[in-house]
């Protein structure tokens, strides 16, 4: 795929295939990287712990995001095509593929209690999880209809930022690049200084209502910087989503996450973590088109402030039954035997 987009064969199934495929890999790498934590640590050591690792994934993405706002710069002199950057991500893939497993060969993941299950059977038995603690329920919906809300924001911004610089890519690529390092930025202080203090004096069911709040003011902040037309409120609509998703929201879904017994916890995330960004993405793709089919591009960041406003009574929800669902018997997480070795 990233041959094809290079050499301009089929770029437009050579780029849905790379979406496609980077999407799984956001999928899986963090299911992965988080079902081993939550092995590894209890909700009082996640406390400190998950914003720790948290901030460190921050080094790939800002990284990664020096790398598209320089590029243009390095290569342009070159005469070489922006697009043969993306060869750095097999690279980076290959070695993680290899030396993640290699690390991790003797840790107590690999002999952790298993059970053969089919991914029908799995996906059951986290649905009846969810179905068997009402405010998991409440706190799926309130997900689904955030990151719905949330991409189609994502889209707009990228639409708005593309009309603006549509006569030069490597423009387009400094701003977008910039703006998500600087989100980035902001995001690794934040977890750095503040989110794990705001989580033990306010609790994670008020940390998960933040970001719902935050795709209605995205939301409507978009819409005034389209029909605008303006970059600077643009920036601000999109930022109000990126930080705290990035930060404070993604602390509280691993603290969260950390209640489940460990034999279920990497199927529930599966459907309450990541089943709403890619239900988000299915859901931004129409509303998303809704502006241009109107021929008022506003149209659409005001149907996502919509359809987050519609997750608030959901989202409060569980920040009113959080305490008692705690006594549900399913929470209970089963002791691990381990040697302590003095």
């Amino acid at each position: 795929a990233l041959a094809l987009v290079v050499s301009s064969v089929a770029e437009s199934i050579a780029t849905g295939a790379l979406v496609l495929l980077a999407d799984q890999l956001n999928f899986l790498a963090p299911l992965l990287i988080w079902s081993i934590a939550g092995d590894e640590f209890n909700v009082a050591e996640g406390r400190k712990v998950f914003g720790w690792i948290i901030s460190w994934t921050y080094g790939g993405q800002i990284l990664g995001l020096v790398i598209s706002v320089v590029s243009p710069q390095v290569l342009s002199p070159l005469d070489i095509q922006l697009p043969y950057v993306l060869f750095l991500v097999p690279v980076a893939t290959i070695f993680v593929g290899f030396w993640l497993p290699y690390v991790l060969r003797n840790s107590a993941t690999t002999t952790s209690i298993k059970k053969e299950e089919t991914s029908t059977e799995s996906l059951k038995s986290a649905w009846e999880f969810i179905q068997g603690v009402p405010v998991w329920r409440a706190f799926l919906v309130s997900s689904l209809l955030t990151f719905a809300a949330g991409m189609t924001a994502m889209l707009v911004y990228f639409k708005g930022v593309e009309k603006i610089f549509s006569d030069d890519p490597a423009a387009l690529q400094r701003h977008v690049g910039g703006v998500t390092l600087v989100s980035f930025l902001v995001c690794f202080l934040l977890q750095r200084y503040v989110a794990e203090k705001f989580q033990e004096k306010f609790g994670i069911p008020v940390m998960l209502f933040v970001l719902p709040l935050a795709a209605v003011i995205a939301g409507v902040t978009l819409s005034v910087g389209i029909a605008g037309n303006s970059i600077w409120i643009i920036l601000v609509g999109i930022s109000v989503w990126l930080i705290p998703r990035w930060s404070i929201d993604e602390n509280a879904r691993r603290g969260a996450l950390a209640l489940v017994p460990d034999e279920k916890r990497t199927r529930v995330s599966f459907l309450v973590d990541l089943g709403p960004i890619a239900v988000g993405l299915i859901a931004a793709a129409p509303l998303g088109a809704l502006g241009a089919a109107i021929g008022a591009d506003w149209i659409s960041p005001t149907a996502a402030a919509i359809v987050g406003s519609a997750a608030l009574p959901f989202a409060f929800i569980v920040r009113r039954d959080w305490e008692a669902s705690l006594l549900n018997w399913r929470l209970r997480r089963r002791k691990q035997n381990r040697v302590i070795d003095f």
